[in-house]
């Protein structure tokens, strides 16, 4: 049986080490965006996008977009963590108790993401973030959304 998941690539920040949106940057004939999309897309039951700004940008992709809370161009970027809040709001809204989370820059994310990291997440916590061997990669995640 298939979880029922709400899923958010998290799109918010504002590239400036690249210089240019990285999700709309060419791979392999296509945006970013796209290859993210198609490996996590089939991984939960919805999907969204959070990303600040104009979300006309995005409109060929055919998702949800919201921004964070804080999506004043006078306020300063928040960080990472106020996407993962956004999609907490998002994802409880939606009804969903389930909210999986990854960056829209990582278009070789785990085909089995979601899944290895509900076997992680048992009913005492509230979050279960992937690992690499360096430490935590905090938005592959998948979160209860009582941890909001």
């Amino acid at each position: 049986m298939k979880m029922t998941v709400c899923g958010v690539i998290l799109a918010g920040g504002n590239a400036a080490r690249m210089g240019s949106e990285k999700t709309l940057l060419d791979l392999a004939g296509r945006p970013v965006l796209a290859h993210v999309i198609a490996r996590f897309a089939p991984q939960v039951s919805v999907l969204a996008l959070n990303a600040n700004g104009d979300a006309r940008r995005f409109a060929a992709f055919g998702l949800p977009v919201f921004g964070d809370e804080t999506d004043d161009p006078a306020t300063p970027r928040q960080g990472p963590l106020a996407g993962v809040l956004a999609a907490l709001r998002y994802a409880r809204a939606q009804d969903f108790d389930l909210l999986a989370t990854v960056p829209g820059d990582a278009p070789f994310l785990p085909e089995r993401l979601v899944e290895r990291l509900h076997a992680g997440l048992t009913p005492h916590l509230q979050a279960c973030l992937a690992r690499r061997r360096d430490g935590i990669e905090p938005l592959f995640g998948l979160w209860r959304s009582g941890a909001l």
